[in-house]
């Protein structure tokens, strides 16, 4: 896992907690086939998706994220958003998106898809604002359209 303290960061709006605590717990329990978690260990990779960070409480009305969350968002080794409407109109989410983007750079933030429509606009829309474009070294986005994994 290298440096990493967590696999993966969970974003998501709290609106759809119930599906974050799930695909934390799925995760977590994951277990790879037999071969595939053989070969993982003899290349010196982790066979487990443990553990898997998801912010449980509110986030602080601050006009940023609070020194866990930076902290966790700097040891994690990828992000996973939440997407759907709620997630597409959270500043908090975004923020989590544009600040990964800055520590780590592309390629490593992952889409799922709960509800809604992708580049829908509107109430459709699933996709926060840092997903829809691409985004520069500063995390801030640019005019171009992103396509998300």
């Amino acid at each position: 896992m290298g440096d990493y303290r967590y696999r993966a960061f969970v974003s998501y709006s709290h609106a759809d907690e119930q599906a974050g605590a799930w695909l934390q717990r799925s995760l977590e329990q994951f277990r790879a086939p037999r071969e595939l978690a053989l070969r993982l260990a003899e290349a010196g990779k982790p066979v487990r998706l443990a553990p898997v960070f998801r912010d449980r409480e509110d986030l602080p009305v601050a006009g940023n994220l609070n020194d866990a969350i930076q902290k966790a968002l700097a040891e994690s080794e990828f992000q996973i958003v939440l997407c759907s409407p709620n997630a597409a109109k959270s500043r908090w989410v975004n923020e989590e998106i544009k600040l990964f983007h800055r520590l780590h750079g592309n390629g490593r933030t992952f889409a799922l898809i709960l509800a809604g429509k992708p580049n829908a606009g509107g109430d459709e829309e699933c996709f926060p604002h840092a997903l829809r474009f691409a985004l520069n070294s500063d995390g801030e986005p640019t005019e171009a359209p992103a396509e998300p994994l």
